[in-house]
């Protein structure tokens, strides 16, 4: 939360219209040049060069692939080599004493060795008007657009999509070291259509209460309570995955997360999290709950070298899908699913160890290992991977 010494409220209408303030914030993003008589603006971020090799892209099952796309010949468990060049930019404008534009370009794209199938590339703009409406209260408005494009062969028949999303955070500091959290978020994604796939068009809310505690400067905690609510444009599923005719799919979510920081020592970060999640919605295919416990390790190493790990451990119990069992096609040898009488339950762990080395004017050099186990009762949800990746960053 930024403080600054708080003016009338009335003076920011002498001027900047709305329309003016949309034509500003487009000029700054493509014209960096054209607000450059503001020596407080700010841009800084990031360009990285990432290439992968992964034993399971898909994230197929062993001898069976996902009943959401079809491969010839059951083609499951590919590996592939793919680059990844990704960007993020932040653009910070400040229009008078207590208000600011905030603007944030992310990037990436995909180019796979083989499976070019999966070549995909996705594109975000972040518009962040925040206004600080005095010493311990900020109000951050937000409008976000996002376009993902992939190909028609895509992973599980994914569509490009268009996404938008509007909304407004109000943060809070009742006390010193402690800060509340008001978020409201109204999303809306269209995806293109293609015959076969399983994505429907769909809007939602999102509502958020969040507070955080700073015991000191080196241990905080973190409480969010979340609720979605998402209307789709098609039929729902019943427990066996097939549509109900004429009932329209509905989606509630409510979401408890907690997580505590802590700075051992000065190059030592440990951070503990926990989320909780009842996901509820028409038919029975999509009921779970989630209960996953997680754990952030950041050391400092000599030589301008960081090692980070991050693990997790997820509980997911589906309340009335149907786990699937594999069987072969004694005419034509092919995997076939069969529903069974057991309940849908996913167990994942997670994963990740990244070593980055600082290379001196904003660039560095690392290397990133990830290992992801999927353990299901739904044979065509079991799977593994494993991924291993070089990567080059440029921060200014």
């Amino acid at each position: 939360m930024k403080h600054r010494y708080q003016m009338p409220f009335h003076s920011w209408g002498r001027g900047y219209t709305l329309w003016r303030l949309i034509v500003f914030s487009l000029l700054s993003l493509l014209f960096p040049s054209t607000i450059a008589w503001c020596s407080d603006v700010g841009f800084d971020g990031s360009l990285e060069i990432r290439g992968t090799y992964d034993t399971n892209v898909l994230l197929t099952a062993d001898d069976y692939d996902f009943e959401l796309r079809r491969l010839a010949g059951n083609q499951t468990e590919e590996d592939d080599f793919y680059g990844s060049l990704l960007s993020d930019l932040k653009w910070s404008i400040p229009v008078n004493d207590f208000f600011e534009q905030k603007i944030r370009y992310r990037a990436e794209m995909e180019r796979y060795a083989d499976l070019d199938d999966e070549n995909a590339e996705n594109n975000r703009l972040e518009f962040l008007p925040t206004f600080y409406l005095s010493d311990n209260v900020d109000l951050i408005l937000e409008y976000d657009f996002e376009y993902d494009n992939r190909r028609p062969g895509a992973e599980y028949l994914r569509p490009d999509y268009l996404q938008n999303e509007a909304g407004a955070t109000l943060d809070w500091e009742p006390y010193y070291g402690g800060t509340l959290l008001f978020g409201y978020l109204y999303e809306n994604r269209n995806y293109k259509s293609l015959t076969g796939t399983p994505f429907d068009d769909y809007s939602g809310h999102l509502g958020r209460l969040g507070w955080e505690h700073r015991f000191n400067k080196k241990t905080r905690a973190n409480v969010e309570l979340r609720y979605l609510i998402r209307d789709y444009a098609d039929d729902t599923l019943d427990a066996n995955g097939d549509p109900i005719p004429g009932q329209a799919r509905e989606d509630e979510e409510g979401e408890l997360r907690l997580a505590l920081t802590h700075l051992l020592t000065s190059k030592t970060l440990l951070r503990a999290g926990y989320v909780y999640r009842d996901h509820f919605a028409t038919g029975e295919f999509y009921d779970y709950d989630l209960h996953r416990v997680s754990g952030i390790w950041v050391q400092e190493l000599p030589w301008r070298t960081r090692l980070q790990t991050y693990l997790h451990h997820d509980w997911r119990n589906y309340d009335r899908q149907a786990a699937q069992e594999t069987t072969r096609s004694v005419s034509t040898g092919e995997s076939i699913q069969d529903p069974t009488d057991d309940e849908r339950a996913d167990r994942q762990f997670l994963f990740l160890l990244n070593l980055t080395k600082e290379l001196g004017k904003g660039f560095s050099f690392g290397t990133e290992f990830r290992y992801l186990d999927n353990q299901s009762n739904d044979d065509s949800s079991a799977y593994n991977s494993q991924s291993y990746s070089l990567f080059v960053r440029y921060r200014f």
